[in-house]
């Protein structure tokens, strides 16, 4: 009896660990006051998820950023109202770890509704597109694109963190950023429908032009093969970063419109005008997959290990997988904290993981400024009374003055 409840158990849970995010069911979240455009978990609870809206010029209470948790369908207001959200990034290892690319600019989250602009581009006039992308092997070098009907748009680089720009292609249909799945130093990109490679010295970009005869439409790379996937208007493609082979593929027989793509934990994810498929490595195999989102054009698709999201019908969707767990809460460990700008000119984006007391020393160990925070995330520290020179932040958990962050060397250059 005990090795049959045994097996039974087993079964149970490979079961369990079988099921994927993307399979479904697909739950309605229903939709924020305005257009989406794009959605992603938010990295300081994942159990909520934040929404990237449209603005329409004759409201402008219209755009902005909204959050939901994702059990359920009420959102809610969480900053930069008045402004096209046209795509979130976020990045759980790299603080801070949201950021919006908008009609103006690129800004960052450092408050619950509270956003910083950073110093790169934007302000065209009819600005329709824009994207931001952070290398996953090094954490200071940064994309960040920007699409115009009038100027034709630019991609940018920085290689610390923000701090300073150059560009890398000026004028031009400029957007799909992709980061290589091999190298820290290759990305791809799409310009007037066209699939580029990008290769980085320390002195110079250069870049070329892929064999992919198709209106580029997404990309996305495989977690451990080295193939990028391109969505094209009617096919999709793969190619070898190693090789250099490019193989592409003609859509599935009633399968009318490739809109989005994105790579899962056990597969390509491919939104059609028909629907949601999930499509094997090698591009013979398509299943459609849970039929509660509706057909039609997509805004959007990201997917996870744990969770996916898509549009259908102006609503976000979602799907996470049966044994997906969420975050943990703050405990009683010692707390972390990251600081941007560093060196800056007196203010600072100091981002936390759990309920902190911050305390700024000068290079004499005296206290200089002191603050609590409440709740993790990220805050913005303003020092204006300090003079220009060397200082030590540290971060003491509000309920255990025994447990102190490491202190960070923050510079102020006035």
């Amino acid at each position: 009896m005990k090795t049959l409840i045994w097996l039974a158990l087993m079964g149970l849970c490979l079961f369990l660990g079988e099921a994927k995010a993307c399979e479904g069911p697909w739950r309605c979240l229903g939709r924020p006051a305005s257009s989406i455009v794009c959605a992603l978990p938010d990295p300081v609870d994942q159990t909520q998820i934040l929404a990237g809206t449209y603005a329409n010029w004759q409201d402008p209470t219209s755009g902005g950023v909204y959050w939901c948790a994702d059990s359920d369908t009420v959102w809610q207001y969480a900053g930069l109202r008045g402004r096209r959200i046209f795509s979130l990034a976020c990045y759980p290892y790299c603080r801070p770890n949201v950021f919006a690319g908008t009609d103006i600019g690129l800004y960052m989250r450092i408050g619950d509704t509270t956003w910083t602009r950073l110093p790169v581009g934007g302000g065209f006039p009819w600005v329709y597109g824009s994207e931001f992308l952070i290398c996953p092997f090094d954490t200071s070098v940064w994309l960040y694109s920007l699409r115009d009907t009038d100027f034709g748009g630019y991609l940018r680089l920085s290689r610390n963190s923000g701090n300073r720009w150059i560009y890398v292609v000026e004028a031009g249909d400029i957007g799909n950023l992709q980061w290589s799945s091999v190298s820290d130093r290759t990305f791809y990109y799409e310009r007037d429908y066209g699939l580029y490679r990008a290769d980085m010295t320390p002195d110079t970009i250069t870049s070329m032009v892929l064999p992919f005869p198709q209106e580029v439409v997404g990309l996305a790379g495989h977690p451990q093969q080295p193939w990028i996937y391109i969505g094209g208007a009617y096919h999709v493609g793969r190619y070898d970063e190693i090789t250099g082979d490019t193989m592409m593929v003609n859509l599935p027989s009633g399968v009318t419109h490739v809109y989005k793509i994105a790579y899962a934990e056990d597969g390509l994810l491919v939104r059609t005008y028909q629907g949601l498929y999930h499509v094997s490595d090698d591009l013979t195999d398509w299943q459609l997959l849970d039929d509660s989102l509706n057909t039609g054009p997509a805004q959007f698709l990201y997917a996870s290990p744990d969770r996916c999201l898509s549009s259908a019908a102006g609503r976000i969707y979602i799907s996470a997988s049966p044994n997906a767990v969420s975050p943990p809460r703050p405990s009683l460990l010692t707390p972390t904290l990251s600081v941007y700008p560093n060196p800056s000119n007196g203010g600072f984006v100091v981002s936390y993981d759990r309920p902190a007391w911050l305390r700024v020393y000068d290079i004499l160990g005296q206290e200089v400024y002191s603050q609590t925070v409440e709740r993790p995330g990220s805050i913005w520290l303003d020092l204006p009374g300090l003079s220009s020179g060397i200082y030590f932040l540290k971060a003491t958990n509000t309920t255990d003055s025994r447990k102190s962050s490491p202190a960070v060397k923050i510079t102020l250059i006035k």
